[in-house]
C-alpha cells in the first residue's frame, strides 16, 4: 500500500482499570495496518502514572490529553436521564476537538482487531461507523472515523449541547446518533462485531475484522467464553506474556486449568 499523505491519529479514552483493553486494542490495530504512522491520542480519564510510562513503553508517537471533566459534571448536573457512571462515555466527544488531524480513528478500549482496516480511509468528510445492532436507528460509537468536516470545537460544542436533551442509558450513543445518523456512513457489521451477539447466532469470529467485547470484560473474568480466549490468547502473544501472566494471577485463572493453545 502506498504512503499515506493525510494526517491521521487513532484515539481512545483510558483509565486504569482498562489498561490491559487499551494495549490488545491498540497493539492489534498497529500490527493489522502497518499503513498507519500517525499518532496515538488517549484522552487521559484516569490512569496513574505507572500505567502512562507502561503505555508509552509499548507504544510509538504516543499523546495523552486531559478531558475538561468538569464540563461534562456540569452537563450531567442538569439532568437525571442516565447515571453518574456513564459520564465518561461522553469523554469520547473530545475525538471531535482533535482538529490538528485530517482523520479521526477513534475506537474504545475493549476491542480486539483482526484485519487490515484500510476502507475507513475511504472517509474524508463526514463519519463513518457501524449501525448498533441491538437499536434502530443507532450508530454504534465504539468504532467511528471522523473525517474533516466534523473535526472542531463547533462539533463539539454541539454534542455537549445534547447531553441533556437526548442522553439516556445508551449515553454519548444516543447523542452522537441524534445529530449524525442520517449524515453517516456505514461499515459492513464485521468492522464491529459485537461479541455477544456473535455468540447468540454461534457465529464464527475469525472473519470478524474487529470484535468488540460489550458487557465483561476478558480481564475482568474467570470463566472464559470462546471469544474472550482469542482475545486473551493475544494478549499473552502479543503484548506481554508476563503481564497476561500477572493477569491471570491477579483474576484467579490459573486454577481454571484453562489452555491456550
Amino acid at each position: 500500500m502506498k504512503k499515506i499523505s493525510r494526517n491521521i491519529c487513532i484515539s481512545l479514552v483510558a483509565e486504569d482499570g482498562y489498561l490491559p483493553g487499551v494495549l490488545v486494542t491498540v497493539v492489534s490495530f498497529l500490527k493489522h495496518n502497518p499503513w498507519f504512522t500517525g499518532d496515538i491520542v488517549i484522552f487521559d480519564a484516569g490512569l496513574s502514572k505507572k500505567n502512562q510510562k507502561i503505555l508509552k513503553r509499548k507504544l510509538r508517537c504516543l499523546y495523552f490529553r486531559p478531558i475538561p471533566k468538569q464540563i461534562y459534571d456540569a452537563e450531567y448536573s442538569k439532568t437525571n436521564r442516565f447515571p453518574k457512571r456513564l459520564i465518561p462515555a461522553f469523554y469520547k466527544f473530545e475525538f471531535f476537538g482533535l482538529t490538528d488531524y485530517d482523520l479521526v480513528i477513534g475506537l474504545d478500549t475493549d476491542l480486539l482487531i483482526q484485519s487490515e482496516l484500510s476502507k475507513f480511509l475511504e472517509i474524508t468528510n463526514g463519519l463513518g461507523a457501524c449501525k448498533a445492532i441491538s437499536i434502530d436507528g443507532q450508530i454504534n460509537t465504539g468504532v467511528m472515523v471522523i473525517g474533516t468536516e466534523y473535526l472542531n470545537l463547533n462539533t463539539v460544542s454541539m454534542l455537549l449541547s445534547g447531553i441533556v436533551p437526548f442522553a439516556d442509558k445508551v449515553a454519548d450513543q444516543n447523542v452522537i446518533s441524534h445529530f449524525f445518523y442520517e449524515k453517516a456512513s456505514y461499515f459492513n457489521p464485521e468492522y464491529n462485531a459485537i461479541k455477544q451477539v456473535r455468540l447468540k447466532e454461534e457465529s464464527e469470529f475469525d472473519k470478524c475484522r474487529i470484535i468488540h467485547y460489550t458487557g465483561k470484560k476478558p480481564w475482568q473474568k474467570i470463566r472464559l467464553d470462546r471469544a474472550d480466549k482469542i482475545w486473551m490468547k493475544f494478549y499473552r502473544r502479543d503484548v506481554s506474556w508476563l503481564m497476561w501472566a500477572r493477569l491471570l494471577l491477579s483474576r484467579s485463572l490459573l486454577v481454571t486449568g484453562l489452555k491456550f493453545s
